[in-house]
């Protein structure tokens, strides 16, 4: 394997990535690991970190500052998704958020987490290899 076919690309690490859903959707999202994700994250859980470090902070706490901070951070935009009435629905974080908090998609949640953490997605190889098709 060839060095550079490691590299990641920082700022496609932040700025997101197109990628099929499946379906007609479209999503775009950002590595998990990006640095405005995490300064959210710590951000956020500042004010709970005596709770969280004694194991004190229930999960739905840790749960809705996770599903923001992916809502506002990780999941980007996306096209092709519809109501039920067939009309596009359009991104909005506020969106975004509702998708990502509502137990009856819980699916899509973990699809879009797993996707932000597939390291491969963000490697500049990859992203060039995609810029071909």
């Amino acid at each position: 394997m060839k060095l550079s076919e490691m590299q990641n690309n920082p700022e496609v690490e932040t700025e997101g990535v197109w990628q099929n859903y499946g379906g007609g959707l479209r999503v775009k999202i950002a590595r998990m690991s990006n640095p405005k994700y995490e300064e959210y994250l710590r951000e956020q859980t500042k004010p709970h970190m005596r709770r969280l470090r004694s194991g004190n902070l229930e999960n739905d706490v840790i749960e809705e500052i996770t599903q923001k901070a992916m809502a506002r951070y990780i999941l980007l935009n996306w096209e092709g998704l519809k109501d039920e009435n067939d009309q596009e629905i359009p991104y909005s974080e506020k969106k975004a958020f509702e998708l990502l908090s509502d137990p009856k998609y819980k699916d899509f949640y973990r699809d879009i987490s797993d996707m932000s953490q597939d390291r491969s997605l963000f490697r500049s190889q990859a992203l060039e290899e995609l810029a071909k098709y």
